[in-house]
């Protein structure tokens, strides 16, 4: 930029005539950040950051009666939280208030008060957090290491519901926390603690306060009454907290403790005996080296290198082992394999590094592994690579220079405790080098003698006054060459404070203050040049006092993301010799700038006499590049970042910008899209959060000659599902997890059944389901029926009740299956109870196996409640198990009694219903209760078990019971009306419901819906692909529905998520691993009595195909089969006819014609026969031990009536009986106890399989699981 603006070189400074802009957001000498008192409403009567609420809701602001005048008034739903950048810092403070409970607490917790962090690896992200503790309060501050410094207090009397109480909590990192009721100092904790972070909300009560949702649900459902919220900028003492204790003001404020040990050992400079290395050359290259990947088990765990500090490797778990963490609110969502935090590895492109810095408290081995690529699928790294540096305990920030310069391959640390974190992990090239020359000249100059107040740099400004308290926030300003209006500093330099400097370098200055004259000469700026290759900066000769040995300073120096301050670009520490200049080349990765944002980068001394004054006069050079040039890292940086933030945002599926993690997403989206309008990524990521405007084009590669379009668009969608399922199988799952949490995974495998009965891979996904169910139990988190951990109504059902019902779709007549599905059914008396009002309801919406809670506001019964009794449904449906059918029936009576019928004859149900009064709230809609409903209909046959889904097919019709009812609802209920109006809808919504296109084609027979939806879900599906794969969301956030799938091929469905009836009437097994994909099917009109099924094979070799009975009548069929040629969906002649046996798991084998439509009448021919009035023999792999020259085996009566006697036999290969022993009659469960018992026979040598049998021929309710091949 060397041009006219030079003739202006020289005018160095230009001091206007007006005063100084003021600080932003100067803190007051009271130390008072932040009050609400209720006399401005919710807006804060003193906030040095923003003043009115980020989000509020159902807080009411009542004029009297509070502690001190007005007061805020919280609904156990409310929502209500303030920013908290400025308003209250991480490193120390005291958060101050009134509480009162308003109705009678009891021995539940639940919180009172959130602090979050701007950026964490937790769901929940909370820094602070107050609770009552079921008989005091509690009170902790979360470490950037993830650990809790905590307290607890237990009250010597009852807490009084009408009594206002002062809670008082202090933290500072130098010292440790204090808690203090009514202004007495009940407990304390002294341990200093990293401290220092971003904060983002906080706010009373609630499940989460954080930059991804701000929510009171579940079972954070309790509110209370707050007066005078007060949040000081340090830890005051007793004095002070007494005083507003007694609702004044501190006479005085305690002066803060130093810090410096603290901060220190935050940056690395606290070893004098180990300094960061040397700049021993004039000028010096340091480069950052990216990753290119990064591997926790399987699973990629990106925020230990994602520039940000607060975010860790690895994320935390739900039963943490680390100090502090792990309490009374067990986390159900923890993202993470429970094995993991072992070891990391960090894999690196094929460029040179010599240095490695690493953040954190994690300890252990930090280890090179030459040549190293990332393993295919579910394979894992075991070796620990070539011995770097040993990392000790205690350490906080390490510098590793290695003994000579390497390239490639992987760093991996393994760390000696599982969990410990690591912050940061980055790889650097250190060594000589010098800048190029790049485009243009864009000279600097740091300016002591400037006022920091250029409109370009206030959102900086204001980040790092709220970011950071007094003594760390002196910012001095770059300006160029050239002349730029400034006005001489008046805000002096912090005379005590940390030695470290703010470098601002604006991008433009063409903007001014108001009420200034205008400013008419050319500026300087550096917008839209290229893209910034990195800045060369002039350390000047230090004139401080060496700090370590060899008469060293250490410096720490970070670059920043020019769209997230608190995102490091580089963050590498050095060591300078007093006295001597040195010139730094800092290489960044290429950014293609954004507009109107400045640069900004810190410097940070071991030195105490550093400040920024001692860089005055320092030159700073930025160097750019062709934008052609810089595009291809600054595209993967922000790739990077988009799918990182995604795959943790997804969990809570929020899109406003208010929140401040979806904003940062947003930004870096936009601005990928700034740069590379077509990325695919981009563009898939845009529509994924904006699916309201068209999809981006996708190639779907159209029906080949000859093929039925809807034919061809089922099965390449079919196709897409499997793909989908075997990649989280291949990649993601080892030890039965897939690296979700387990209560994650549980959601996840939903999609497992519904497949499997589809006849794809059905071997391989059982086998993976029942892995899983396993790693459940090997993690304790299922114990006697229930979730081990005590959480609300959908979570425990999501910690392995799901996973239990799931596998029994399966595996039915597996005795180990169906005796946990009894397990569970065992805890209904429990759970339910007759209330006072003569009614059977569930009990709580809180519990778990250890414990229930009976106590307000925990006793409503809410439409997720009932997913616990998915379990228990099956068990009916497998066996028709007497007591759990009443118990079920008697429950669903019980809602049934709280219905309201109107004039018009209608009924209204409420959604939630209060067990000890039977007080109701909300109206029902098409939720989980309608699931009981509709349970309790199909084995009773009384209809008024529909009058609740009556209710919703009045507001929402037939596609409102799409999530409800999984066979077809409109056969079901016999009101095939119903269909016109979806069919109208189908008409009018271009980009309609796949249940709409379903539907659509029912109604009319016109397979042309079916080629939409079709079309519809392979676009979403290509679209989604690597999003919902590789890109490594959270496991309960990934799908491809297959609802209508399973509706068009089984005649209903089996399974998706939270739907605990099943409704599919039969299923499908080839003989070929790959025949579901070449057998497109429809199954017309089915009932339990009959149906119609056309199968098309598109294959060119015969298909060999079993269907077998699921929800069908159990019997004697008759089975019709001939050719469609003609479209009309019937058999051109007239179709074979034969005789079957048919019902719940029996099955009749068809084979398929190539390039034919095959039509296959099922119908029932004579009575239905009752399965549950007959025993059912089970035995399993596992319940056969053959050792030693005998063979033990064990057999179960899973049935509902006893199982008379019978014989145990081994078979040889062909099936010749070898061996028999009697078996002697077996009891029923009917206590949801299984009975067995145990016989052994001598084992021949052929001997191939075990088998059982009962004497007289006696029927069992199923035979397939009587047989077991040994092994």
């Amino acid at each position: 930029m060397a041009h006219a603006k030079r003739l202006l070189a020289g005018v160095a400074l230009l001091a206007l005539s007006v005063g100084a802009f003021p600080a932003m957001g100067a803190d007051t000498p009271d130390g008072l950040l932040f009050q609400v008192t209720g006399d401005r409403g919710l807006a804060a009567d003193r906030a040095v950051g923003d003043t009115h609420p980020t989000f509020a809701d159902k807080v009411a602001v009542v004029a009297k009666g509070g502690a001190n005048g007005a007061y805020l008034q919280a609904a156990d739903d409310q929502v209500l939280a303030w920013s908290a950048p400025g308003n209250i810092r991480a490193q120390r403070g005291t958060l101050s208030f009134f509480w009162r409970s308003r109705y009678p607490v009891g021995s539940n917790q639940f919180p009172l008060f959130r602090v979050s962090f701007a950026n964490h690896s937790s769901w929940d992200m909370v820094f602070l957090r107050l609770d009552w503790n079921g008989k005091g309060f509690d009170g902790f501050v979360t470490d950037t290491n993830l650990a809790r410094v905590r307290v607890s207090w237990e009250m010597p009397t009852a807490l009084a519901p009408d009594a206002w109480t002062h809670i008082a909590f202090a933290w500072d990192e130098a010292v440790g926390v204090q808690l203090y009721v009514n202004g007495a100092l009940v407990a304390r904790k002294d341990q200093p603690a990293s401290l220092d972070a971003s904060l983002d909300q906080f706010g009373p009560h609630s499940r989460i306060i954080s930059p991804i949702q701000v929510q009171s649900r579940y079972n954070f459902l309790r509110g209370g009454d707050l007066d005078d919220i007060r949040i000081h900028d340090r830890a005051l003492d007793a004095a002070a907290v007494k005083m507003l204790a007694q609702g004044g003001k501190p006479a005085s404020i305690p002066s803060v403790p130093d810090g410096a040990a603290v901060w220190m050992h935050r940056h690395g400079f606290d070893r004098a005996d180990d300094p960061p290395p040397y700049l021993a050359d004039a000028s010096t290259r340091i480069r950052k080296v990216e990753f290119t990947e990064q591997r926790d088990i399987a699973q990629r765990m990106w925020k230990g290198n994602d520039g940000i500090r607060e975010t860790t490797w690895p994320g935390v778990y739900n039963r943490s082992r680390l100090a502090g963490r792990h309490d009374y609110f067990t986390l159900p969502d923890w993202n993470v394999y429970s094995m993991g935090g072992k070891s990391g590895t960090w894999f690196l492109p094929e460029e040179p590094f010599n240095q490695v810095e690493i953040q954190g408290a994690a300890h252990g081995k930090l280890g090179w592994l030459k040549a190293v690529t990332v393993p295919e699928g579910n394979a894992q790294i075991t070796s620990d690579g070539d011995l770097l540096a040993r990392r000790r305990v205690g350490t906080e920030r390490s510098t590793t220079r290695l003994p000579q310069t390497v390239a490639g391959g992987a760093l991996r640390f393994v760390n000696e405790v599982q969990e410990t974190p690591i912050q940061e992990i980055a790889a650097y090239h250190v060594g000589p080098g010098t800048a190029p020359v790049g485009l243009g000249d864009f000279h600097f100059n740091l300016r002591l003698a400037v006022e920091p107040d250029f409109v370009a740099i206030q959102p900086l400004r204001r980040f790092i006054n709220g970011r950071y308290p007094e003594g760390e926030r002196d910012v001095i300003v770059a300006l160029p060459d050239g002349s730029v209006p400034t006005r001489q500093r008046v805000t002096a330099p912090v005379s005590a404070g940390r030695p470290v400097a703010h470098i601002a370098i604006p991008m433009d200055f063409r903007r001014q203050q108001p009420g200034l004259p205008l400013y008419r000469a050319s500026t300087e700026g550096f917008e839209n040049v290229g893209g910034l290759d990195g800045i060369e900066l002039e350390i000047p000769a230090l004139d401080v006092k060496p700090t370590h040995k060899g008469g060293l300073v250490a410096l720490n120096i970070r670059v920043k993301d020019p769209l997230t301050p608190e995102r490091d670009l580089l963050d590498v520490n050095v060591a300078v010799k007093p006295g001597e200049a040195r010139t730094l080349w800092l290489d960044t990765r290429d950014r293609i700038l954004p507009s109107d944002k400045p640069l900004y980068l810190t410097i940070a001394a071991s030195a105490p006499d550093f400040s920024m004054a001692k860089l005055d006069g320092a030159a700073l050079r930025l160097v750019f590049k062709t934008k052609a040039e810089a595009r291809p890292e600054h595209v993967v940086d922000r790739q990077r970042q988009i799918q990182d933030n995604y795959g943790f945002l997804v969990e809570e599926r929020q899109s406003s910008r208010n929140l401040r993690l979806f904003q940062r997403f947003y930004e870096d989206l936009a601005d990928l899209l700034r740069i590379d309008p077509d990325n695919k990524v981009a563009n898939a990521y845009w529509s994924e959060w904006n699916p309201q405007q068209p999809l981006p084009p996708v190639d779907l590669q159209p029906a080949p000659a000859g093929v039925p379009a809807w034919a061809w668009g089922q099965t390449r969608y079919l196709s897409q599902v499997r793909s989908f399922v075997n990649w989280w199988i291949d990649h993601r799952q080892v030890q039965g997890e897939f690296g979700g949490g387990l209560s994650d995974d549980t959601d996840l495998t939903n999609q497992w059944p519904g497949l499997a009965i589809m006849g794809v891979d059905r071997e391989k996904l059982t086998k993976s389901l029942s892995d899983m169910v396993e790693a459940l139990y090997a993690n304790g988190m299922m114990t006697n029926g229930l979730g081990t951990i005590v959480t609300d109504e959908l979570h425990v059902y999501e910690e392995g009740i799901n996973a239990q019902a799931q596998i029994s779709l399966l595996t039915p007549g597996d005795p180990l299956v169906v005796q946990r599905l009894m397990e569970t059914a065992a805890t209904y008396p429990d759970l339910t109870a007759v209330n006072p009002k003569g009614n059977r309801l569930l009990v709580s919406n809180y519990f778990g196996a250890g414990h229930i809670v009976k106590e307000a506001p925990w006793q409503w019964s809410k439409p997720y409640s009932y997913l616990v009794f998915h379990p228990g449904i099956r068990l009916v449906e497998i066996n028709g198990d007497p007591a759990t059918r009443t118990l079920l029936l008697e429950v669903a009576d019980g809602y049934l009694a709280h219905g309201k019928q109107g004039g018009d004859g209608t009924w209204v149900f409420p959604s939630e219903i209060n067990w000890p009064d039977g007080a109701t709230r909300g109206t029902a809609g098409p939720e989980q209760t309608n699931l009981l409903m509709w349970a309790a209909y199909r084995w009773t046959g009384d209809a008024k078990y529909l009058r609740p889904i009556e209710q919703v097919l009045r507001r929402g019709g037939l596609a409102a019971l799409s999530g409800i009812i999984s066979s077809d609802a409109a056969i079901d209920l016999k009101r095939t009306d119903l269909r016109t109006a979806v069919l109208e809808q189908a008409k009018a919504d271009r980009y309609a419901s796949p249940y709409i296109y379903h539907t659509a084609w029912v109604a009319t027979d016109d397979k042309g819906w079916l080629v939409k939806q079709y079309d519809r879900q392979r676009h979403l599906a290509t679209l989604r692909m690597e999003m919902m794969t590789v890109d490594h969301w959270w496991t309960d956030r990934v799908e491809l529905p297959t609802q209508e799938l399973q509706r068009q091929r089984l005649g209903g469905v089996a399974l998706y998520r939270n739907a605990i009836v099943r409704g599919h009437r039969i299923e499908w097994d080839f003989d070929d691993r790959d025949g579901a994909e070449k057998v497109a099917i429809l199954v017309k009109e089915p009932t339990r009595t009959g149906m119609r099924i056309l199968a098309h094979n598109l294959s060119d070799t015969p298909v060999t195909a079993r269907i077998i009975g699921a929800d069908v009548a159990a019997g004697d069929w008759t089975l019709a089969e001939g050719i469609d040629t003609d479209g009309d969906d019937r058999a051109d002649s007239t179709p074979n006819s034969s005789k079957i046996i048919f019902g719940e798991g029996k099955s009749v084998a068809v084979t398929l014609t190539p390039g034919q439509t095959h039509v296959l009448e099922l119908t029932l021919s004579g009575p239905e026969q009752d399965l549950t009035g007959r025993p059912d023999l089970a035995v399993a792999a596992r319940d056969v031990v053959r050792a030693k020259g005998k063979v033990d085996v064990t057999v179960y009566n899973i049935g509902s009536v006893p199982a008379p006697t019978g014989r145990v036999r081994l078979l040889s290969q062909d099936g010749a009986v070898l061996a028999e022993t009697p078996l002697p009659m077996i009891a029923a469960p009917l206590d949801l106890k299984l009975r067995q018992a145990t016989v052994s026979l001598k084992a021949p040598a052929a001997a191939a399989a075990v088998e059982v049998v009962l004497d007289g021929g006696v029927l069992e309710a199923r035979s397939d699981n009587n047989k077991v091949m040994l092994r």
